[in-house]
């Protein structure tokens, strides 16, 4: 999961530059090309004779991975802005994030959104997380990329080539109505933060 994880956001990054994305066909027919090489730069045990079906799986797999995320893009009307966007910010006057967001784009309104790729043998767990609120690298990769403004956000699925959503950010995807919206879900995060702080400074907790 590791190696076609590193292999899908590499690939990914090449495949979808700031533009409008690609076609579906030329997604898959770019992915393809860029493979061969991408394997033996990341993932050169695939090339073990012993690890042959899960070769093969790549092959087949990664291509459609990618005409699927740039039909969800294109079904959403989407722009892409950036790929490993670099961010950062401190909160809190003390909780310090940075992180590397791997998709960034933007709807006709201009409107952030963002789309976090996974890759996982089973996706129930990240459906999971926006049914409960508890989708906390979106909330965070959302109040770094977007501050104060609007946006929205999902996971997409690379293996089951999915895009996950909540119901609220009316975007096409597989919906999932959360407890919480992501803005409330990084408040939450910041309450928390703000508590242990304040616990600290009060001298009810000590670093060990």
């Amino acid at each position: 999961n590791r190696l076609m994880g590193n292999l899908a956001h590499a690939i990914a990054r090449e495949v979808f530059a700031p533009c409008l994305p690609p076609s579906p066909d030329e997604a898959a027919d770019r992915t393809s090309a860029l493979l061969d090489a991408t394997i033996d730069q990341l993932a050169a045990p695939l090339r073990h004779p012993a690890l042959a079906s899960e070769l093969a799986f790549a092959q087949r797999r990664l291509p459609e991975a990618m005409a699927a995320l740039a039909q969800s893009l294109a079904e959403n009307g989407l722009v892409v802005e950036a790929t490993e966007l670099q961010v950062s910010g401190e909160f809190e006057n003390a909780l310090a994030v940075r992180g590397a967001i791997d998709l960034v784009a933007r709807d006709a309104a201009g409107e952030i959104v963002i789309v976090d790729l996974k890759w996982t043998r089973r996706a129930d767990s990240r459906g999971k997380e926006l049914v409960a609120g508890h989708a906390v690298q979106l909330a965070t990769y959302g109040a770094m990329a977007a501050g104060d403004a609007p946006y929205r956000a999902g996971y997409f699925m690379l293996n089951q080539r999915q895009f996950f959503t909540l119901t609220s950010s009316g975007l096409i995807g597989r919906e999932f109505s959360g407890a919480r919206t992501l803005p409330e879900t990084w408040a939450a995060v910041q309450g928390s933060w703000k508590s242990w702080r304040d616990a600290a400074v009060d001298g009810h907790l000590v670093a060990t």
